[in-house]
């Protein structure tokens, strides 16, 4: 049997930050929201289950190369957005974006 920690800190590890850096009601929360603890360790049906190879960060990238690096804004915290049924809008502290859509990318 494992002991309370070592569960703990594998949960961490699934969602990807030190156990040093999360709570433990977060941890409590999240696996509610994905469906228990079983969700989370099984592979087959578990949240484990779909895995890029290389890391889900090559999404970032290759969506960075195909719409160009220049048009990517980092470290720039969206202060709002306002959405119509034509377009959004994004205001940051550095830049002010129209469009016809907007990916939003969040902690978890």
């Amino acid at each position: 049997p494992r002991t309370a920690r070592e569960v703990f800190e594998n949960l961490c590890r699934s969602i990807n930050a030190p156990a040093s850096q999360i709570s433990l009601l977060f941890v409590l929360w999240w696996l509610r929201c994905v469906g228990g603890y079983d969700a989370v360790q099984n592979f087959k049906g578990g949240a484990q289950e779909s895995r890029i190879h290389g890391g889900s960060q090559l999404l970032c990238f290759e969506l960075q190369n195909r719409i160009g690096r220049d048009r990517v804004v980092l470290s720039s915290p969206v202060r709002r957005v306002y959405q119509d049924e034509h377009m959004v809008r994004i205001d940051s502290e550095r830049v002010t974006v129209t469009a016809e859509r907007v990916i939003i990318a969040t902690a978890p």
